[in-house]
């Protein structure tokens, strides 16, 4: 469209798009990514972490609502 800073038919150069995953256990999640996957936990407080693999990042939150995730965030979030 006019005026929104991009040449029509060019694509936005997207550094990185990462999910946010809420899981029940945030020790368990990051083993898996880890340990099993390979990722690098690069930073990590209570109930939340970022690793990350051959530039492709995950942020996990972690949330013992029943089912992983709060009400109304029952998917992927992401940032870009």
């Amino acid at each position: 469209m006019p005026g929104d800073g991009f040449k029509e038919g060019a694509m936005p150069n997207f550094v990185q798009i990462t999910p946010f995953m809420h899981v029940p256990d945030l020790d368990a999640a990051l083993a898996f990514f880890a340990d099993l996957l390979g990722f690098a936990v690069l930073f990590r407080q209570p109930g939340y972490a970022y690793a990350e693999r051959d530039g492709c990042g995950i942020r996990l939150m972690q949330n013992r609502g029943d089912d992983g995730a709060p009400p109304g965030n029952r998917r992927f979030a992401y940032y870009i």
